[in-house]
């Protein structure tokens, strides 16, 4: 039998160590031992894991930031990647050479996948060749964050084996690129979820909230520093019958105030640092407070900064929250605080 052969059908003997490229800081001097792969064990599958082979890897521009990042990298931000370096790559196809005797029903030697990369297990992200190795090496370890995650199993079967290596590791890449013409946000506020209207005091405009809140139901509301007259309007609205309760199981909605706290403070108390669903700014704010509100979304969060006057304003977002948690900023200079979520365009 031909090396190809063994290759496709996994009949050749799997090494005791294998390649691999694996990022310790910021920078190139930093990608790499002594500017090469380095060679580590090929470790044995626990009961619950399976071993892979790494067949073909696509490059990303993605790799590239967390060479140039290192630590700042927003998936792997506070990591020490001196003493637990990343192992790059995402864009992988790969086989399936052992499996741990727990996953035998599921999974077979020789099974062929591609990975869904952007891994959710138990409320995090543990993206595969960020948080977990990837597929710069010649092997690797699958384990319960992909085939137990909180979407299932995030491998990708291959049922037409008459495709590429090369050719699978390409499918990530383009489904990004369809995925693309394909981004869309809500057209109205989270339903159940945690909304922070955030004022400066003031009831500088009547702010129309009906439309707002007649269509969804948040679980809870926190009004922060907002006017009396605000206050009031909102009140109504929301325990006047307009709106159903968004609690658990249909409670009513739960409305708290709160007068000059910082946004952190609120995102811890009230959404477990998970973040808000949408945050609402009525009136001109200053720019480290709206930076303080773009960080404090969760993931496919809207910020909607409803402006006092239409004057120039610059401040700095985290592009990479806007990339990895399709969060969405929106605005607008009139008084209908939804008019923004319907007319900004995706």
């Amino acid at each position: 039998m031909s090396n190809v052969k063994k290759f496709k059908k996994v009949s050749h003997t799997i090494p005791e160590k294998s390649k691999a490229w694996r990022i310790y800081g910021k920078g190139m001097e930093n990608f790499g031992d002594n500017r090469g792969p380095t060679e580590i064990p090929v470790p044995e599958p626990k009961d619950d894991e399976l071993l892979v082979r790494n067949d073909a890897i696509g490059l990303c521009f993605s790799d590239t930031k967390i060479i140039k990042f290192g630590p700042d990298h927003p998936r792997i931000r506070g990591r020490d990647l001196k003493k637990n370096p990343v192992i790059p790559g995402h864009e992988v196809a790969l086989t399936v050479v052992r499996v741990g005797k727990d996953r035998q029903r599921d999974y077979k030697v020789g099974e062929r996948y591609i990975i869904q990369a952007d891994v959710r297990y138990k409320g995090t992200m543990p993206s595969y060749g960020y948080v977990l190795p990837g597929g710069l090496s010649q092997y690797g370890i699958i384990g319960k964050e992909v085939l137990d995650g909180d979407d299932g199993s995030y491998l990708i079967p291959l049922y037409n084996r008459k495709l590429g290596y090369s050719e699978l590791a390409l499918v990530e890449p383009w489904g990004c690129v369809v995925a693309a013409y394909r981004i869309t946000h809500r057209r109205g506020i989270a339903d159940g979820g945690v909304m922070l209207i955030a004022g400066n005091g003031k009831d500088e405009k009547a702010w129309d909230f009906s439309a707002l809140l007649q269509e969804s139901k948040p679980a809870r509301v926190v009004l922060l520093d907002v006017g009396t007259d605000t206050q009031e309007r909102i009140q109504d609205i929301i325990h006047g019958g307009i709106q159903r309760g968004g609690g658990p199981k249909g409670a009513p909605t739960e409305i708290l105030q709160e007068r000059g706290s910082k946004i952190k403070e609120l995102t811890s108390r009230y959404t477990d640092g998970k973040g808000f669903d949408d945050i609402i700014i009525l009136g001109d704010a200053a720019d480290r407070f709206v930076e303080e509100a773009g960080d404090s979304l969760r993931a496919h969060g809207i910020l909607n900064y409803m402006v006092s006057s239409p004057k120039e304003q610059t401040v700095s977002i985290d592009a990479g929250k806007v990339h990895y948690d399709v969060i969405a900023f929106i605005g607008g200079t009139g008084t209908d605080v939804s008019a923004p979520y319907t007319e900004n365009p995706d």
